[in-house]
């Protein structure tokens, strides 16, 4: 009666296995799929159980078996294949521990009305074996997703994580079973751990180095927006520029002929209508640092077309330092606090690891110069710098900056979305 009852059970687990395999994958042949392996489960199963006591042992068996069918039925052999597999395990596992979990609860709490008999271990062996049927129906009809897309060639060790996982499982449930744990399997269970520890430390680093990937593709993202932003606005600037020819070539033909009939009043009165034109046009900055170049040519122009007069001259290389916001937006706060000037004539040059910023005013920079130690107070926190300010007339400053790698580089570009 024992060995039906243990039959019985052996039925129900080879059978559910396959059926799940087969319906999540969608492999073709489903009904040959199913009986086959159902065959193969259940007479390894039976073996083991008639024969051999090690469910250790079996569970490995029983997961390369799958494995193989796979293979031979999808002729491939994914990273999915073998996870799914896998995990498929650990809920069989979780089914026997949750029995065997409520198996010990009662035994102990009702101890007059159970005795630690066969009857009552397979009675809990049929609870594990429904509650294995629930888990595969509920997968099923839910439709959950439960696969990952990675790449097994550079993430095997994940599924050498899982199949560690499951040998602890697995052996921490024989003991259980069996009521009784020797040094072997404390031995093997601390192996195991060891292993999953050193795996899991290579996966943080393995994390770590895409994470670092992805912040290199954002910011080659970000620069690939910026030099579209860039080459839109040399776009826009030279059709203003074939506006501005058109327009003047008109205004020269124009004033040409009001000259030969000697009208000069109207002359004059053209002129003056047009001179508007002759300031309309833009400083692009060009340094070869193209978030640099594209916000600050649009600082330039902002100011020079609130009736500034600028006099700009870079000499920089190309270098990720410039590209940095916060040496930009340094760079453009200083502006911000000279706004009120007629006239600025700035000089950006380099001088051995130092980049020097001069700036000479219209006049004093008295009434801004709150502001300005401000600004360069807030730039000092990032960067090593000295200054100073022309102590005769205090309309002239001068910055140095040390140029250094930054550490935090996810500031180096801004989110243009």
């Amino acid at each position: 009666m024992t060995n039906l009852v243990h039959m019985i059970l052996n039925f129900i687990e080879a059978f559910a296995f396959p059926f799940f395999i087969a319906n999540y994958f969608n492999i073709q042949n489903k009904r040959m799929f199913i009986s086959i392996v159902f065959i193969i489960q259940f007479t390894i199963l039976n073996i083991f159980h008639f024969q051999l006591t090690n469910d250790f042992i079996l569970t490995i068996i029983i997961i390369l078996s799958m494995i193989i069918s796979i293979y031979l039925f999808t002729k491939q052999l994914t990273f999915n294949n073998i996870f799914i597999t896998l995990l498929y395990n650990c809920f069989i596992y979780f089914a026997a521990f949750s029995v065997l979990f409520i198996n010990k609860a009662l035994t102990i709490s009702f101890q007059f009305l159970f005795s630690l008999d066969i009857d009552f271990f397979l009675f809990s062996c049929f609870i594990s074996r429904i509650l294995l049927l629930l888990i595969t129906f509920l997968l099923l009809r839910k439709k959950l997703n439960l696969s990952v897309s990675f790449d097994f060639k550079y993430w095997s060790y994940i599924i050498i994580l899982e199949f560690l996982l499951l040998c602890s499982m697995g052996l921490i449930i024989y003991s259980l079973t069996i009521n009784q744990i020797n040094n072997m399997i404390l031995m093997v269970i601390l192996i195991c751990l060891t292993l999953i520890f050193i795996l899991f430390v290579l996966n943080l680093y393995h994390l770590n180095e895409l994470n670092k990937n992805k912040i290199e593709f954002e910011k080659s993202q970000q620069l690939r927006k910026f030099e579209l932003q860039q080459i839109n606005a040399l776009k826009n600037v030279k059709h203003e520029i074939d506006a501005l020819n058109h327009r003047m070539f008109y205004i020269y033909y124009r004033m040409e002929y009001l000259l030969k009939t000697k009208r000069y009043e109207e002359a004059y009165q053209l002129l003056l209508s047009n001179r508007k034109y002759s300031s309309q046009y833009h400083i692009i900055v060009d340094t070869k640092n193209i978030v640099f170049d594209c916000l600050v040519s649009l600082k330039i122009n902002d100011l020079i077309a609130n009736g500034m007069d600028i006099n700009l001259c870079i000499f920089i290389s190309q270098s990720k330092f410039y590209n940095n916001l916060l040496f930009i937006n340094s760079l453009l706060s200083l502006f911000d606090c000279l706004n009120t000037h007629s006239k600025l004539t700035v000089h950006i040059t380099e001088k051995s690891c130092f980049t020097v910023i001069k700036i000479f005013c219209s006049d004093d920079i008295i009434s801004q110069i709150d502001n300005i130690e401000k600004s360069i107070l807030a730039m000092s926190k990032n960067y090593k710098l000295f200054y100073e300010l022309d102590s005769s007339s205090l309309n002239h400053i001068k910055i140095s900056l040390k140029r250094e790698n930054f550490e935090n580089e996810k500031d180096l570009f801004v989110n243009t979305e």
